[in-house]
């Protein structure tokens, strides 16, 4: 089976036409999207909590512990522009950001997968099963 790794926007936004390739399956990177989208190291990422924002009341997350708003849309954009036309290819993601409850929501109904590091499975896991729950019980 041929996959292709989804890291950037540039690639999302031209998942198509990569698509058109004939592979099998796509894997969104959360961790390298982020990075690239906010233009952030992740390396960095704690200073963050030391910006100016905070000290103005301005709330924050860290990018790289909660999937901000424009990488959600642009992965789940992307996967509905592909879907018309490559219904059956199969849709993951992984990184560090599906140990997070609030990443898995997001994104969940994009995916046929969701991979993580060895150190995050039982997290992972846990928050899959939540979210689908949460989806057979229709609960808010």
């Amino acid at each position: 089976r041929l996959g292709i790794m989804i890291e950037t926007a540039g690639a999302c936004l031209n998942s198509v036409e990569l698509l058109k390739a004939g592979v099998d399956f796509v894997h969104f990177g959360s961790g390298d999207l982020t990075q690239s989208m906010s233009s952030l190291d992740r390396r960095y990422s704690t200073l963050i909590q030391a910006m100016p924002y905070k000290d103005a009341g301005i709330p924050i997350e860290d990018p790289f512990k909660f999937l901000t708003d424009p990488v959600i849309r642009i992965i789940t954009g992307s996967v509905k522009d592909y879907k018309v036309l490559f219904p059956d290819v199969q849709t993951g993601i992984g990184g560090n950001h599906m140990k997070e409850l609030k990443n898995v929501d997001a994104v969940f109904d994009s995916m046929n997968v969701i991979s993580s590091t060895p150190q995050t499975a039982i997290y992972v896991a846990l928050n899959i099963a939540k979210v689908a729950l949460k989806r057979v019980h229709h609960i808010d």
